[in-house]
């Protein structure tokens, strides 16, 4: 059977099922549109939530920290308030320098070297050092110079110790007569104006030596040419400790010749029995300079001086030390010698009680030295760079000590004489 379709009905109903497919599409694709655009701006809020809160946090911690802040200040501003202002003050000081690195050495590796310029470990110690630091034998040197002292097993050391060897002692650059052991006569600085101590062999220029752990230089005083000037020091210290010194120097002929006179004494008692010192030390020098170029510097020293050997204590215990109680007894050596010495075996006899001023001194010792010394120096100048230089050095030494201890040691007269250029 044929059926009759009409054209309007057939044409409108593809167009109708078109548009309902596309509408349901679209109802799709507009709900996951909407549920992406819910879920961006959720997380976006939390963001913001998030950013907010940590935005807060942070104002909030700006904000205690001013105030604790501003507490701060106040409190301190009022515990300043109440502290005492103490106002200091002074004159410049006077003092040439107390840098060991600004002295001019003389003679060690070039003239006109500062410390500083010099290549080796040196600590020198000027005229004004030596005063301020109380410098008054070898053994005061440890208090400026690291690694450096003087023994002191025997009392009165001549030489030093530098770097834990026994070192060298040279006055201008020339060896003087110390003792071989570092125990000889002691070491006066009423002549000296400037120490420089030097770790490590000395150099060529100071000739050959035998010991290499270091050495002390001293640099000898000058006359002035160009004014007047002196000082007196006056000392005085418990134990009956006294001691003078006068220096003067003056020109003779402004810019040409000057003369220098020091003299120094000493009266040291002792805490410790028959341990006191005397000696008295004279010094003269006279400088001339008839030009630019031409320097002569000659002095002349005399020492006398009467001084205790050993100021220590033998057979020493820790009773001893805490209660001074001193073990009795003769000692034997190995040989059958009953004389004191090294390595002797006591037989005790029993224990007594000795003060703390008792040592192992006697006052029969005898112990003293007498010397002369005689300095000359020329320098003439070729260049700024180029000097030539010519040292005389005669000492004489006369030195006996004769200790209860069994020690003696006698120099009846010795002559030294070297001259060098």
């Amino acid at each position: 059977m044929l059926q009759k379709y009409n054209s309007a009905s057939i044409l409108e109903r593809p167009f109708k099922i078109k548009i309902s497919i596309n509408f349901v599409f679209f109802n799709i694709f507009l709900k996951i549109k909407c549920t992406e655009i819910f879920c961006d701006a959720y997380r976006s809020c939390r963001t913001r939530i998030k950013n907010t809160d940590l935005l807060m946090k942070k104002v909030i911690g700006l904000a205690v920290s001013t105030l604790a802040l501003a507490i701060s200040q106040s409190l301190y501003a009022q515990q300043a308030a109440d502290i005492e202002v103490v106002e200091v003050t002074g004159n410049q000081q006077s003092l040439d320098t107390l840098n060991p690195g600004d002295n001019t050495l003389k003679g060690i590796f070039g003239s006109g070297l500062s410390a500083a310029e010099t290549p080796r470990a040196v600590t020198s110690l000027s005229a004004q050092a030596i005063e301020a630091l109380n410098i008054n034998d070898l053994h005061d040197i440890v208090k400026a110079a690291p690694n450096a002292y003087a023994s002191s097993g025997f009392g009165t050391p001549s030489l030093p110790s530098i770097r834990g060897q026994l070192g060298e002692l040279f006055q201008d650059g020339i060896r003087r007569q110390a003792g071989n052991n570092g125990f000889g006569l002691p070491l006066s600085f009423n002549s000296v104006e400037q120490i420089d101590v030097v770790k490590g062999p000395s150099p060529v220029l100071f000739g050959s030596t035998q010991r290499n752990g270091g050495f002390v230089n001293l640099q000898t005083k000058v006359a002035p040419t160009t004014e007047s000037k002196g000082k007196v020091t006056l000392r005085a210290g418990r134990w009956d400790q006294y001691s003078a010194q006068v220096d003067y120097g003056t020109a003779i002929e402004e810019g040409k010749s000057g003369i220098r006179f020091s003299a120094e004494y000493f009266d040291h008692g002792s805490f410790y029995d028959f341990a006191e010192r005397d000696s008295t030390n004279l010094f003269v020098a006279y400088r001339y300079t008839p030009s630019d170029v031409l320097t002569w510097d000659i002095s002349a020293e005399y020492y006398d001086t009467d001084y205790p050997d050993n100021a220590g204590i033998n057979r020493p215990t820790q009773d001893l030390i805490d209660n001074g109680i001193y073990i009795t007894g003769q000692g034997t050596q190995p040989n059958g010698s009953t004389v004191p010495g090294a390595g002797a075996i006591i037989s005790p006899t029993g224990e007594v009680v000795i003060p703390r001023n008792r040592v192992f001194t006697n006052p029969d010792d005898i112990n003293g030295a007498e010397t002369t010394v005689i300095r000359s120096s020329v320098e003439y100048k070729m260049t700024d760079n180029v000097a030539l230089r010519n040292i005389t050095y005669y000492q004489y030494l006369e030195r006996e000590e004769i200790a209860q201890n069994s020690f003696v040691e006698i120099i009846d007269g010795a002559d030294t004489f070297e001259n060098r250029h």
